[in-house]
């Protein structure tokens, strides 16, 4: 309403009021464990152990059968025998010789990480917005036009805040430090809120015209002429200045009673 008492007063009053609006957040701390890397040391590495015992295997292999072959010889056996003991030798000999250079082409040592156990800290932050309005349209004297109009807008998230983490974790863990804002949220969803208010709003205002032309009619009807024809008015300043019937109805209505021409054109 206008505050200077001359000033023209509105028709239909909107009336808005919030029920709720707030954020609650919930913090849930968790205490976890991980590893990382403390140093490094030096260790046997296992594929020399596996070749070097190899090369033992094939060397006792190669003792074995020149044993053998000294044997076959002391007791001067078939010529046969003696030279299967040799042609054993040989392989034996060659096999150790393959063995022996696969063990040297493998480094004996190897470096290996030192790896020591650590607790990182896990927050869960939850966070929980909820708007609650509720709007309704009167008239001058305050009698609601309709009934009132509830609107709900709520939204929920959830974020993992982790602190502490050693920056030589091994398990894949690493830091994540941002926590989410929830005074943004709570202003997100405010948003959101006043769009599907003014949405809310603009189409029960787009309903106002029809309920006035009804209590132009109901008016008229019962004989309050006085009152059908401020109802009347209302209805033709409140819709586009276009031929309908129902326009041409309110017209007539003011010509006959009060021998009115329609408004020039439409109000805002």
């Amino acid at each position: 309403p206008s505050e200077a008492a001359d000033g023209l007063q509105p028709n239909f009053l909107l009336v808005g009021e919030i029920l709720e609006h707030r954020v609650v957040k919930n913090t849930n701390l968790e205490t976890l464990s991980s590893r990382y890397r403390a140093g490094t040391h030096e260790v046997k590495n296992p594929a020399w152990l596996k070749a070097s015992s190899d090369y033992q295997v094939a060397q006792q292999q190669l003792a074995d059968a020149q044993r053998a072959l000294d044997e076959a010889r002391s007791q001067r056996k078939k010529k046969e025998v003696i030279a299967a003991a040799t042609d054993s030798v040989q392989q034996a000999q060659q096999h150790a010789d393959e063995s022996r250079r696969a063990m040297d082409a493998i480094n004996q040592t190897r470096v290996e990480m030192v790896l020591e156990p650590y607790s990182y800290s896990k927050r869960t932050v939850d966070l929980a917005a909820s708007i609650d309005l509720l709007f309704r349209i009167t008239d001058r004297s305050g009698l609601a036009i309709g009934p009132p109009v509830d609107l709900h807008k709520g939204n929920h998230k959830s974020a993992v805040v982790l602190d502490n983490v050693k920056p030589e974790d091994t398990e894949g863990v690493i830091n994540r430090t941002a926590e989410p804002d929830d005074a943004q949220f709570l202003a997100d969803l405010e948003i959101e809120a006043r769009d599907a208010l003014v949405k809310s709003v603009r189409e029960k205002a787009a309903e106002l015209p029809a309920k006035i032309l009804q209590q132009a009619r109901n008016r008229a009807q019962t004989g309050d002429s006085d009152g059908a024809g401020e109802e009347f008015v209302l209805y033709l300043n409140a819709t586009p200045y276009t031929a309908t019937p129902e326009r041409d109805e309110a017209a007539k209505f003011l010509h006959d009673q009060f021998n009115m021409a329609p408004p020039a054109g439409a109000a805002r």
